[in-house]
């Protein structure tokens, strides 16, 4: 599946560092991110990213804007949550303290 795009309420260059997914039957399944920058009008998809034995992978991609993708090999996946840890590498826009 995949989810609707989002932007954080923040419209500078961020990079997802890590997800952890809230599930059972995550093995052999693996995310994905759709992601637009600076310049570009269309999402452009990143590789795909198999999800370790805790719920966890480290995507490391940046943009504005993204879609996050879910694929699962088995199909008895069923999700809880999902945690995004994120870092803003663009700071241009920022002046004083921000809320993430």
């Amino acid at each position: 599946f995949i989810t609707n795009s989002f932007d954080l309420n923040l419209r500078a260059i961020k990079t997802m560092q890590s997800v952890e997914l809230g599930a059972s039957g995550y093995e052999n399944s693996f995310v994905s991110f759709y992601y637009k920058s600076e310049g570009f009008n269309r999402f452009r998809k990143s590789p795909w990213v198999p999800i370790n034995s805790m719920g966890t992978c480290v995507p490391m991609i940046s943009g504005t804007e993204f879609k996050m993708a879910f694929y699962s090999v088995g199909l008895d996946m069923d999700m809880d949550y999902i945690t995004l840890r994120w870092k803003l590498s663009d700071r241009r826009f920022i002046r004083g303290v921000y809320a993430s």
